[in-house]
């Protein structure tokens, strides 16, 4: 980003900040982040919405269960493998997805719904690796989590 701005002689001086220098307030988005290359970030992945939250999955936080505030779920799977388990689709609102990304690791992230709430059609578990970059869900049907993504491996 460019700034020009005039020195104590009323020279022009210009120079360059980066986005992540630059406070961001918050408080009115919803938006965890803190600056605005952060908040660029979330709001690129497509997780901008007022009930977004972010939540930091370790291995340590196996067979979280993410709620309605969550929108994105960033995994560090250095330590381990990641177990998720999804809420019911009925406790999501349709126009609601849940984001979930790889930060670290070359672990595995297991997602599982209920047999009754499929990922996708028929399948009860997504397996991300190193090769995604994220998994979108979005509560399709009362019985039915859409899935969004890049390398979706299927159990």
């Amino acid at each position: 980003m460019g700034l020009i701005g005039r020195d104590n002689n009323d020279s022009l001086i210009g120079g360059f900040l980066s986005a992540s220098s630059i406070p961001y307030d918050n408080s009115s988005s919803g938006l965890s982040s803190t600056d605005v290359q952060g908040a660029i970030d979330e709001l690129a992945v497509g997780s901008g919405g007022s009930n977004l939250l972010t939540k930091n999955i370790t291995p340590a936080l196996n067979n979280y269960t993410p709620d309605i505030q969550d929108g994105l779920l960033k995994c560090d799977t250095t330590a381990g493998d990641i177990y998720i388990d999804l809420p019911s689709v009925s406790a999501f609102n349709r126009s609601e997805e849940l984001v979930i990304i790889m930060t670290a690791g070359t672990n595995k992230v297991y997602i599982n719904a209920a047999t009754n709430d499929y990922l996708g059609k028929t399948y009860t578990q997504v397996i991300m690796d190193e090769r995604f970059d994220y998994v979108k869900l979005y509560p399709d049907t009362i019985h039915n989590w859409l899935v969004e993504g890049t390398s979706v491996n299927y159990s």
